[in-house]
């Protein structure tokens, strides 16, 4: 139940899912990489659970600015799924393509740690989070 920043616009050409924020030095290298697919003029999508809060957000954005610079700077847009915990743990509940959680605990346990602290911003585009059907 994350969002995730797009560096307009939202067809990409270079797309890091999860675990682009597992460790400070691949969050690092994953920054580089970044910049540099953005200063060639490429559309990027970053998606990390670890930015949904402002803090971390605000402190990547400013980052990717820093590290682009002297292009000229990315158009980004931010866009996150509401923080609709029931739905998010509907669909945790009923997917069969996680074979590691199975009933979907562990993702459920981690979406309810991740809802207190999940900060939209003003000026993001918020999705609905639909409910899968069950199996």
């Amino acid at each position: 139940m994350w969002g995730y920043l797009s560096l307009r616009p939202l067809f990409h050409k270079f797309l890091i899912q999860e675990n682009f924020a597992v460790s400070t030095e691949s969050e690092k290298r994953n920054i580089e990489d970044l910049a540099r697919e953005l200063r060639c003029g490429r559309r990027c999508i970053v998606s990390e659970r670890k930015y949904r809060s402002s803090t971390a957000r605000n402190a990547f954005i400013q980052t990717v600015l820093d590290t682009v610079s002297p292009s000229p700077p990315p158009l980004i847009k931010i866009i996150c799924f509401e923080n609709d915990l029931d739905a998010a743990n509907h669909n945790c509940r009923v997917r069969t393509n996680k074979t590691h959680d199975p009933t979907g605990e562990m993702h459920m346990s981690q979406n309810q740690k991740d809802s207190r602290d999940y900060e939209i911003p003003e000026n993001a585009i918020v999705v609905k989070i639909h409910r899968v059907a069950g199996a």
